[in-house]
């Protein structure tokens, strides 16, 4: 089965968002997630701390990597991500690239924080 980056992260979203109680709005919580590794793994370079999950996690979403490459303006660390392996990278670089359209999916759907 095809692995599902936004499914995924809207549910690690709303978990951080219940663990930290978090009352503040998108545009802040973007800032907030960016570099946590329970998110984006941003802040180590790896979500899922498995290179072989990853690689399988980017190569069932190659179209979503050229996007996120393409709209980061990194196009030529494809050639490094094929070759080298990079794939805890490329994984990290789709959940960065979702991360503010999976906040926004998450705030429309009515998500709110329950005491």
């Amino acid at each position: 089965m095809r692995y599902d980056y936004m499914t995924h992260m809207m549910a690690d979203i709303r978990e951080w968002i219940a663990d930290n109680d978090w009352h503040g709005g998108a545009c802040d919580l973007d800032d907030e997630l960016w570099n946590d590794d329970s998110v984006t793994g941003n802040a180590s370079g790896s979500y899922t701390m498995n290179t072989e999950l990853a690689k399988e996690y980017v190569l069932d979403n190659t179209g979503m990597l050229k996007d996120a490459l393409t709209e980061f303006g990194c196009e030529d660390k494809a050639i490094d991500i094929l070759c080298y392996g990079e794939w805890e990278y490329a994984d990290v670089t789709i959940r960065c690239y979702l991360l503010p359209y999976a906040i926004d999916r998450v705030y429309r759907e009515g998500w709110k924080n329950e005491d």
